[in-house]
């Protein structure tokens, strides 16, 4: 129940001494928190959530977010590992997600956040958007309970976040300052995750779990037409088998899928216009379809 800014379980680093978090944005890779740990790169922190790895091999850091709704135990490895953290240059991160029981349980949430309430995101006011709009909705709710008691139990949760912020551009060149304009920045995320746990027996546990993060953006560029969108969905299925085999020995077994795709789109205004960027140099305006647009990255072990 700790106040986490946007509700990311990865957010709980901070209470971590020696560890920096940090933030991206909705026009990128799903990173939206890096977590560096003992001044290493944030894209070298290995991220497992219930032992399985949710980590970007092509560009670092995080493929898939979790609410904190879902969060039973988070610890982070500064060093000396144990075998059980796996390979990793830098530091590490382990989620341990929540489970059902013989208790029915349900939660629900709801964060509301507008301009009202927020801090002035400059020193000085912009005279052209002199108190800037921002509207962030959070919502959501987890329940669990018993399928067959002592035996079966389901966990289910969802995270909703909509979020319509703006951003100003102000060219540096007095000759296009009637360029200026408020440019629209909309963020929708949708987090779930869904879990059945099975005692097999006194020596015996499994558990199958699915989540998904699915999320979509608008920001970046020049003029409005120059953004980008930006939509991450990413996929993580994962089935665990724990084998009490003696008073010594224990066995863990987990297998998982991951599948992750991002896609970077010109914005319809641009493709409607069919110019390619343009830039004025020493002015921060461009014009056009943006450069990184159409891209995609797909993924899939």
């Amino acid at each position: 129940h700790l106040p986490l800014n946007g509700r990311n379980a990865l957010e709980l680093a901070r209470l971590q001494p020696g560890v920096l978090v940090g933030s991206g944005v909705p026009s990128g890779k799903n990173t939206f928190v890096g977590v560096s740990i003992a001044g290493e790169d944030s894209r070298a922190t290995r991220i497992t959530v219930d032992g399985g790895s949710v980590n970007d091999y092509v560009t670092g850091g995080a493929l898939q977010n979790f609410s904190q709704e879902v969060v039973q135990e988070f610890q982070v490895s500064v060093g000396n590992f144990d075998p059980s953290t796996g390979i990793t240059s830098a530091g590490a991160i382990n989620i341990i997600t929540r489970s059902g029981s013989n208790a029915w349980h349900g939660t629900a949430f709801a964060f509301v956040r507008d301009n009202s309430i927020a801090a002035n995101p400059a020193l000085e006011r912009n005279p052209l958007n002199p108190r800037p709009q921002l509207d962030r909705e959070q919502y959501g709710w987890l329940a669990s309970g018993p399928v067959v008691r002592d035996r079966l139990f389901w966990l289910t949760s969802i995270d909703r976040t909509r979020q319509r912020g703006v951003a100003v551009l102000n060219p540096n060149n007095v000759d296009l300052t009637s360029f200026s304009t408020i440019k629209k920045e909309p963020f929708d995320v949708m987090l779930q995750t869904h879990k059945l746990d099975w005692n097999l027996g006194q020596r015996h546990r499994m558990n199958l779990r699915y989540s998904r993060d699915g999320n979509l953006g608008r920001a970046g560029g020049g003029l409005p037409e120059n953004q980008r969108i930006n939509q991450n969905s990413a996929d993580q299925y994962l089935l665990n088998w724990n084998l009490v085999a003696g008073p010594n020995w224990v066995n863990d077994y987990r297998i998982q899928f991951n599948k992750y795709s991002n896609y970077y789109k010109p914005t319809p205004e641009a493709l409607a216009l069919g110019y390619p960027a343009t830039s004025v140099r020493q002015a921060s305006v461009t014009f056009g379809i943006d450069d990184n647009s159409p891209q995609s990255t797909l993924l899939g072990r």
